[in-house]
């Protein structure tokens, strides 16, 4: 998840009780936070700006993106109906979400 500020977000995490994790980076390689999710999963921080993937990676040419694309506007998540609550309160505590 492409974010600003990702050290403020991984503190708010923190303060709400959320578990943390960053692996270990071998040499020539970025560090990517991440937060774990209600369900174990990781959501990985990636900080607005950040040329991470050009660093990390040989990357090709690639097609230009379509004009009318701007980003994300929505998330949708498939879950059991009693997990629900837990993720809308992960979302809006550490990302903010309204």
């Amino acid at each position: 998840l492409r974010v600003s500020r990702s050290a403020a977000i991984v503190e708010r995490a923190r303060a709400y009780g959320y578990a943390t994790w960053q692996g270990d980076a071998g040499p020539n390689e970025s560090p990517i936070p991440a937060i774990c999710a209600p369900d174990g999963s990781l959501i990985y921080l990636i900080e607005a700006g950040d040329d991470i993937y050009a660093r990390d990676f040989h990357l090709h040419d690639a097609p230009a993106l379509r004009d009318d694309y701007r980003g994300i506007d929505h998330l949708a998540l498939g879950m059991e109906a009693e997990s629900r609550d837990n993720w809308i309160i992960f979302f809006r505590t550490v990302f903010g979400f309204t």
